[in-house]
C-alpha cells in the first residue's frame, strides 16, 4: 500500500522551524543532520521513486518497519515502537496499536525530523524508543501541483494540490488524492481517498490555521499462501482471506502567539475519529468492528530569561489526551484521560557546555467496562525526567551525553498476568518504565556530515503484544529487558554531481531475568539485531538523476516466540534503483525496485501454534509524473 493522498493539515510550530530545502535541478541532500536529530525531506526522494513515508524512513534512515505496508505499519526506533507526531501532536492508536498513518498526506510532508534519542520526555509516553515529528507545509509555502503515478504489478496514485496565500495573511488550502494497488502484496489489494482543507491567517506576532481532513482505506489481505509462494519457505502457511476497511476523520487548530520580546504562546489542538471494519473468511474469527476518538489540547509557553549572566531557556506545557473506543470483542468500552504538565529548560553552564533538563508529570486514568468486571478503572502518576549536557568539541565536533527516566504505556486489551501466563479479565494498567543512557558525538566537514552514538535502554515490566489464534490481543507483562546498540548516519558528498548516505543501526536486545515463558538472555522478538539503508545519487546531467538504493535487515524471531523455539524471520537485502528528469516545472521518473524480485518479510504476526509470514512487494516498476504550477 502506499500512503499517499492527502490527510493531517497541521500548522507548523516555531519549536520545529529548520531552512526548507528548494526542489531545484541541482543535487540536493535529502538527509540533514544535526545532533542527535536527522530530518528528511520527502520531496528530494521523489526522484527515487519513494511515494509513501514508511519506504521513505525504511530506505533514508533504516527504520524498521513492522507489518509492512498495510493499513497502519508500525515504526520501530531502536528496537521498540516510536512516539509518531504531526507538527508536535502526537497520532498514537492505543487500542489499534499502530499509528494511523494511513491518514497522513505524503504529498504534505515538507520534512520528517527522527529523533533516536533519550530526549524524549517532554513528549510524553512511548518516546522511549524515539520520536518521529512528520513536518506538514503551509499553503503560503506551497506550490500548486498536479502528480500521477502508474506501477506494475497493477497499482495508481493521483494527486492535486490548490494553496494560496494572500498579501493581508490569509491562506487556504485544498488537497485530493486517492491510489489503488493491486499488488502490494500476494492476494491482496487496496485502496484509499483522501481530502484535506486549510484555512487560516498570519500576522504580526502571530498566526491562527485550522486544518479539516478525511481519509477512507478499503484493503483485501492475503488468503491461501502455501509455502511454494515464500522464499524461502519456513512453516505451513494457513491463512485467511480477510477485508479491513476505515474511515478517519479530523480537525486541528494551531494558534501561535508573540506575547513579548522574548515569549510566544502556543496552542495545538486536534480532534480524530476512526472507524475500523474487519470481514474473515472463517466463521470461527467471526467479524468484528472499532471506533476510536482521540481529542488533544496543549498549550505551552516557551521564551528566554536573563540567569546568573546567562540565557535560560525554558518551555512550560499542559497536555490534556483523551481517547476512546469500542469494539466488538473485550473489553466492549474503554477510555483512557491523561493529564500532564512538562517542563524544559536550557541553560548555558559554562562557554559552549549546555545543560537541558526536561520533566513531565503525567496522571493517567483508564476504564473499561467488563462482563465479570463492571466499571473497573485504573488510574496510575508518572513522571519522566531527562537531562542532557551539550558541549561542541571544535569547530568540526559536537558532543553529548544523557540520561531519561521514561516510561511506556500499554494498549487496552486483555492483560495476561506474567506470573501463570493466564489471561486476566478486565484491564490493569501497568507501564513500562525505562532507563535510557546515551552518548554521541556529531561530525561536520566540508563534504561529510556524521553522527555516531552510543545507548543502552533497561526496561522494566516490559510490555509485548501477542495476537491470539481467536484474534483477541493481549499486552504481555514480560520481565525485564535490555536495549544496548549504537547507531551511525552519515551523508558524504563525493563530488559536486554524486552524494552517498547511509544509515546503521546495530543493538541487542535480551530478556535479563527469566519468567515464565520466557527464558534468562533469550532475543526480544520482533526486534532486529542489525538494520542497514544506503543510498547513492548521481547528477549526471543538470536535470537528470540517477540513483541506487539498498536496504538490510537481520533475521528475528517472531512476535511471541519469547523463548526463541522458532524459525526466525529470515534476514533480507533489496536493491531500488531510479532516474529522474526534471524540467521545469515537471518531474519524471522511473523506478525499478526489489530488483532481485526478493519476497522480504515486511509483515509478520504470530498466531499460536502457526506463524504467518506474508511476503512485502516483489519486484514493482513505478512511473511519476508531477507538474508544479
Amino acid at each position: 500500500l502506499f500512503i499517499f493522498g492527502v490527510g493531517v493539515a497541521f500548522a507548523d510550530s516555531s519549536v520545529y522551524q529548520l531552512p526548507v530545502i528548494p526542489v531545484s535541478p541541482v543535487l540536493s541532500p535529502g538527509l540533514s543532520i544535526q545532533g542527535d536529530t536527522e530530518t528528511v525531506y520527502p520531496a528530494i526522494y521523489q526522484s527515487e521513486g519513494i511515494n509513501n513515508l514508511s519506504d521513505l524512513l525504511r530506505d533514508a534512515l533504516g527504520v524498521q518497519i513492522k507489518s509492512g505496508d498495510t493499513s497502519n505499519p508500525v515504526i520501530y526506533l531502536r528496537g521498540k515502537p516510536a512516539l509518531v507526531m504531526v507538527n508536535g501532536v502526537p497520532i498514537n492508536n492505543f487500542s489499534m496499536e499502530a499509528d494511523d498513518l494511513n491518514s497522513i498526506s505524503y504529498s504534505q510532508i515538507e520534512r520528517v525530523e527522527v529523533t533516536q534519542s533519550a530526549d524524549g520526555g517532554m513528549d510524553g509516553d512511548q518516546s522511549t524508543g524515539g520520536v518521529v515529528n512528520i513536518i506538514t507545509r503551509q499553503p503560503s509555502q506551497a506550490s500548486d501541483s498536479i502528480s500521477f503515478m502508474l506501477g506494475n504489478p497493477w497499482q495508481t496514485q493521483v494527486s492535486a494540490d490548490l494553496n494560496q496565500g494572500w498579501e493581508n495573511g490569509w491562506l487556504a488550502g485544498l488537497d485530493l488524492g486517492g491510489d489503488y494497488n493491486s499488488g502490494y502484496q500476494d492476494h491482496s489489494e487496496s485502496s484509499q481517498q483522501n481530502v484535506s482543507t486549510t484555512i487560516g491567517r498570519q500576522y504580526a506576532g502571530g498566526e491562527v490555521i485550522t486544518g479539516f481532513w478525511m481519509a477512507n482505506q478499503n484493503i483485501d489481505y492475503p488468503g491461501g499462501l502455501t509455502a511454494a509462494e515464500l522464499s524461502p519457505p519456513t512453516q505451513s502457511i494457513v491463512s485467511e482471506q480477510s477485508e479491513f476497511s476505515t474511515l478517519t476523520s479530523g480537525a486541528n487548530l494551531n494558534w501561535k502567539q508573540d506575547l513579548a520580546n522574548l515569549w510566544q504562546w502556543n496552542l495545538l489542538s486536534s480532534y480524530r475519529h476512526q472507524n475500523g471494519n474487519a470481514t474473515f473468511e472463517d466463521p470461527d474469527i467471526g467479524n468484528f468492528s472499532q471506533s476510536y476518538n482521540s481529542a488533544n489540547l496543549e498549550p505551552e509557553l516557551q521564551g528566554n530569561t536573563p540567569l546568573l549572566n546567562r540565557t535560560l531557556h525554558s518551555t512550560l506545557g499542559f497536555d490534556f489526551n483523551y481517547d476512546s473506543y469500542h469494539q466488538t470483542y473485550d473489553p466492549e468500552n474503554a477510555y483512557r484521560n491523561q493529564y500532564a504538565t512538562f517542563y524544559r529548560a536550557s541553560l548555558p553552564l559554562l562557554t559552549n557546555l549546555l545543560f537541558t533538563a526536561t520533566d513531565r508529570m503525567a496522571y493517567i486514568q483508564t476504564h473499561s467496562d467488563e462482563i465479570d468486571l463492571s466499571d473497573q478503572s485504573n488510574y496510575t502518576t508518572l513522571n519522566d525526567l531527562s537531562l542532557k549536557l551539550s558541549k561542541p568539541i571544535s569547530h568540526h565536533w559536537d558532543s553529548y551525553i544523557e540520561r531519561l527516566e521514561g516510561y511506556a504505556l500499554p494498549f487496552i486489551d486483555e492483560q495476561t498476568d506474567s506470573g501463570n501466563g493466564q489471561a486476566i479479565t478486565g484491564f490493569a494498567l501497568n507501564p513500562t518504565t525505562s532507563t535510557t543512557y546515551q552518548a554521541g558525538l556529531t561530525a561536520r566537514y566540508q563534504k561529510i556530515t556524521g553522527a555516531f552514538s552510543i545507548y543502552q535502554i533497561n526496561d522494566e515490566n516490559e510490555i509485548g503484544y501477542l495476537c491470539q489464534s481467536s484474534l483477541q490481543c493481549a499486552n504481555i507483562n514480560l520481565p525485564d529487558t535490555r536495549e544496548r546498540g549504537v547507531t551511525l548516519s552519515e551523508t558524504w558528498q563525493i563530488v559536486q554531481q554524486a552524494s552517498w548516505q547511509n544509515t546503521v543501526d546495530m543493538a541487542e536486545h535480551v530478556f535479563t531475568q527469566a519468567a515464565s515463558g520466557v527464558d534468562l538472555n533469550a532475543e526480544v522478538p520482533g526486534a532486529s539485531a542489525f538494520t542497514w539503508s544506503s543510498l547513492l545519487r548521481y547528477q549526471f546531467f543538470p536535470r537528470w538523476v540517477w540513483s541506487v538504493n539498498s536496504q538490510y535487515e537481520d533475521a528475528y524471531y517472531a512476535d511471541g516466540d519469547y523463548q526463541n523455539v522458532g524459525p526466525k524471520i529470515p534476514s533480507y537485502i533489496i536493491f531500488n534503483t531510479a532516474l529522474s528528469f526534471r524540467p521545469k516545472p515537471w518531474l519524471i521518473s522511473l523506478a525499478l525496485n526489489n530488483i532481485t524480485n526478493q519476497l522480504y518479510y515486511a509483515d509478520t504476526s504470530f498466531v499460536s501454534p502457526v506463524v504467518y509470514y506474508y511476503p512485502a512487494d516483489g519486484r514493482e516498476v513505478l512511473v511519476t509524473v508531477t507538474y508544479d504550477f
